[in-house]
């Protein structure tokens, strides 16, 4: 998805313009040590509350609030794209 979505031009601008990326990796203990897969898991736990991967959040930086919260659909290139651009639709300007 990454590759793909966050690359489209669309996208990207609002990115850019908009946000500041911070990533949660849950690829598993074969990848991540145990004791950071663990803390990690307590972090997905406490921020979003939701075991679904990829899951996609917006927190307002000024307070700590979510402003979205959301598991993107399946496999669709071009779904997950207007999912991105409808979600950036919804978002108050800060």
């Amino acid at each position: 998805m990454e590759g793909v979505t966050f690359h489209d031009p669309a996208v990207a601008q609002q990115l850019k313009a908009r946000f500041v990326e911070s990533r949660l990796h849950m690829d598993g203990e074969e990848v991540v040590p145990p004791a950071l897969f663990a803390k990690h898991r307590q972090l997905q736990d406490e921020l979003i509350a939701n075991r679904a991967m990829p899951y996609y959040a917006i927190m307002d930086p000024r307070n700590g609030d979510f402003l979205f919260r959301a598991k993107l659909r399946g496999s669709d290139p071009e779904g997950w794209k207007q999912d991105f651009l409808a979600m950036f639709n919804k978002l108050p300007k800060l």
